[in-house]
């Protein structure tokens, strides 16, 4: 089974640019279209609709919210308990100090199972270069901006 979750943890607490998400959504999945709403306090949500399913869902959640920045605090945890990987130290520090975090939530009703992963992975990487972050994907590990493996779940 895929992953049904991704997290982007941004160091910068501005959200994404809608227009170059929605670029981004149709470059990876050109049928793809984005329907987004916010508020003025910051909070954002997207639905990704692409091909037959369910749409996968973008939030995102300011690091000042306390109950976020408890999550954000637990992932730092988590990622020092991988002493297996020399990136930890940095991992940790990247995480423990974003600003803001975004999810990214899979559908589990799509026919196009490799599509949608591309599709997810692609938009992660995206969301990180956007926000100068890092990106976890679950059953995968933690990546760079760049789409460099830092440290692999197991």
């Amino acid at each position: 089974m895929a992953a049904a979750w991704s997290r982007v943890f941004g160091s910068l607490d501005q959200n994404p640019d809608p227009a170059r998400l929605e670029r981004a959504t149709t470059e990876l999945g050109p049928l793809a279209s984005v329907h987004r709403t916010g508020d003025d306090l910051g909070w954002y949500h997207a639905e990704i609709r692409w091909g037959q399913g369910s749409p996968l869902t973008i939030e995102t959640y300011g690091a000042a919210d306390p109950s976020v920045r408890n999550d954000l605090n637990t992932w730092a945890a988590y990622i020092e308990t991988c002493d297996y990987s020399p990136n930890v130290p940095m991992l940790m520090e990247k995480v423990a100090l974003a600003r803001q975090v975004i999810t990214l939530r899979r559908p589990i009703d799509h026919q196009d199972e490799l599509g949608l992963d591309r599709l997810m992975s692609g938009l992660a990487q995206h969301l990180a270069l956007e926000t100068d972050g890092v990106y976890q994907i679950d059953e995968a590990g933690f990546f760079d901006k760049n789409g460099g493996l830092l440290l692999e779940e197991f």
